[in-house]
């Protein structure tokens, strides 16, 4: 029997859960996720070395022509050092898109550590109506990240590099879904694929001023 790499193991894991996001997917909508990766409410923040740099995801649909996100993947990198992984969900509409209610990457919500890179971040909601397998398992929340209404997708916090400059945690491999307008539910819920729209990045500049006394 030929053994594979841990590398060949990953890549197929994040085949899996991407096809599990689009699952059920149609041809694509003129929708577009537009993300954006702020701290504090700001894409630039400035910190002193070695600062611990909380970061929040803003996702926003580009129009109404859906019922709302379904379900989204994306990796994050970091020009200056390597990431951890991402916070599990702790409220609504969240909680609907990690498992047990949603499904996710395997390593979970957070996403999976890759040579420092943050790969698979996200879930999707339980639209296929799954009710034989432990997850997912929950009930879909239509209308999240409607246009005019951004959702803080993802958070977590990432260490700032203690030598001096400008650094930037950016997105990639943007993957996600939204649910087709006048869904019930029966016998699952359609969804279509919605396309990277603005991918914001966020702008870390490390001072190398000392703070006043």
């Amino acid at each position: 029997m030929r053994l594979q790499s841990p590398k060949s193991l990953c890549l197929k894991r994040v085949a899996g859960v991407a096809a599990l996001v689009l699952a059920g997917a149609g041809p694509a909508l003129a929708t577009n996720l537009n993300l954006a990766i702020q701290s504090g409410g700001q894409g630039t923040v400035t910190v002193p070395p070695g600062a611990n740099v909380p970061y929040a995801i803003v996702g926003v649909l580009s129009d109404a022509a859906s019922d709302g996100l379904a379900g989204f993947s994306l990796d994050l990198t970091f020009t200056g050092g390597a990431l951890a992984m991402a916070n599990e969900p702790s409220a609504a509409p969240m909680l609907s898109f990690d498992k047990p209610a949603g499904v996710t990457n395997p390593a979970g919500f957070g996403g999976t550590v890759v040579a420092g890179k943050l790969v698979q971040v996200g879930g999707a909601q339980n639209t296929i109506a799954n009710v034989f397998a432990p997850y997912p398992n929950g009930n879909v929340v239509v209308d999240v990240a409607q246009l005019g209404q951004p959702v803080t997708l993802v958070s977590g916090s990432l260490t700032a590099p203690v030598a001096p400059g400008t650094y930037t945690l950016s997105m990639s491999a943007v993957v996600a879904t939204a649910i087709q307008q006048g869904q019930t539910g029966v016998p699952f819920w359609r969804v279509e694929k919605a396309l990277p729209g603005t991918l914001s990045p966020l702008t870390v500049i490390v001072s190398s001023a000392r703070p006043r006394k």
